[in-house]
């Protein structure tokens, strides 16, 4: 090593990472999340882990990480899952229902039956009328 460069150990030592540090942009975790979930995700975090040391309230950065693992909270109200529902799909519970009474109607027995007799009629009309045409 030639003798113009030089080490000393005090320029050497990284300065110390606060818990919040490693969820920042350049911090270990902040790189896993990345790898794992996208840029944006990353970002997020980021952005919770500096709101969370500057208000010192690390609630934001557990909410910000369990929203990117596991997506927003899902509302528990009855009353506000059937505003959003009415909001975002006004049809689809009608529809749902209305499509599990025809299935229950169709899964009988006897309309199986009727169902199957009108089938086999209407093939047997469509030959009839084709024999009869040649």
């Amino acid at each position: 090593m030639p003798s113009s460069v030089r080490f000393t150990t005090h320029c050497l030592k990284p300065s110390p990472m606060t818990r919040y540090d490693r969820y920042k942009v350049g911090g270990d975790l902040y790189a896993l999340y990345e790898a794992k979930y996208g840029w944006i995700a990353a970002q997020q975090i980021n952005i919770a882990a500096i709101k969370a040391e500057e208000q010192d309230y690390p609630g934001l950065l557990t909410e910000a990480i369990a929203i990117v693992r596991n997506g927003p909270m899902l509302p528990t109200s009855t009353a506000s899952i059937f505003v959003s529902q009415v909001i975002n799909d006004p049809l689809a519970a009608p529809l749902d229902a209305l499509d599990k009474g025809v299935k229950q109607i169709f899964d009988s027995e006897g309309v199986k039956s009727i169902v199957v007799i009108a089938v086999v009629g209407l093939v047997a009309a469509i030959m009839i009328h084709g024999a009869l045409k040649s």
